[in-house]
């Protein structure tokens, strides 16, 4: 093994600090980049919050698997190397889920100033269309977590975006040269900043609206009222916010949901996609 060690960090996960500690320079400068919009710079982002550290282990030569530790307590010692960076940005969503009350399974963007929130299950669709818009100019909030302040703003969690090759994004994201690829065989890790320059709030916002993307090849691309009942029950398929912490979070997501325009997108045409839901959020800041 060797005795080499690279640092990768500060991120900023909710209240918590997390760095990564590495023998590896390649899953350094991997993590490096795809977690670059986590990073935080000034000091006074770092003072006074809990720390974390994950060491990230590579095997001795001739073995297969990877280690992962917590401030020194295992997580997963047997980790395949296409998969150690995905278990990476698995744990750092559990930071976020276990310091933040009011969550939810969905992706958010903003546009004229409030944010709309994208909720689905995976392969709905929802990351694809959060990047997207977020690569023609919509501002990016958050990806597969949405967590809610008190009063139901939206907060941002800027993970990179888990892009599958071929696939719509992939054109569009500046990947640097010298990156080893071995570690994203299957799937992509990409910063959303690698899409182009699109604004990221730093504030949380006003939610506009809640949309249930779905991609069907089979259909056409369009944009529908949803019932609030079905609404309703959707987003709580899609809350871990309320099975970690109850009736609170319940009560929270109920008003939201009734508070807000619901709509399910049907795509197939990211394009128009993008068209109808500039539509919908101009309609719904015109009656706010």
């Amino acid at each position: 093994m060797s005795s080499d060690r690279f640092q990768v960090g500060p991120f900023g996960l909710a209240d918590t600090v997390a760095y990564v500690d590495t023998n590896d320079a390649d899953f350094a400068a991997i993590t490096e980049w795809s977690f670059r919009d986590l990073a935080l710079d000034e000091p006074a982002d770092i003072s006074g919050k809990t720390t974390l550290t994950f060491l990230v282990i590579r095997p001795n030569e001739g073995q297969d698997r990877w280690g992962m530790w917590l401030n020194g307590e295992p997580r997963q010692t047997m980790l395949a190397e296409d998969y150690v960076l995905f278990h990476l940005q698995w744990e750092f969503n559990n930071v976020i889920l276990e310091r933040r009350h009011a969550t939810i399974h969905a992706a958010a963007i903003e546009v004229g100033g409030r944010a709309f929130i994208l909720c689905g299950s995976s392969m709905s669709g929802k990351t694809t269309l959060a990047g997207w818009m977020a690569a023609h100019g919509a501002g990016y909030i958050a990806d597969e977590i949405v967590a809610l302040t008190d009063d139901s703003r939206a907060m941002h969690y800027r993970r990179p975006l888990g892009l599958r090759h071929g696939g719509p994004l992939e054109r569009l994201c500046a990947y640097p040269p010298g990156i080893d690829r071995r570690f994203d065989r299957y799937e992509m890790l990409a910063p959303v900043s690698a899409l182009g320059d699109p604004a990221m709030p730093e504030e949380p916002l006003a939610v506009g609206g809640i949309v249930f993307p779905r991609f069907d090849s089979d259909s056409v691309t369009r944009l529908e009222v949803v019932q609030k009942s079905v609404a309703f029950e959707r987003v709580c398929e899609n809350a871990p916010g309320i099975a970690n912490n109850g009736r609170p979070v319940f009560h929270q997501i109920a008003a939201l949901v009734r508070e807000v325009p619901t709509f399910e997108l049907v795509t197939t045409d990211l394009a128009r996609a993008r068209q109808l839901l500039l539509s919908a959020a101009d309609e719904t800041t015109v009656s706010a």
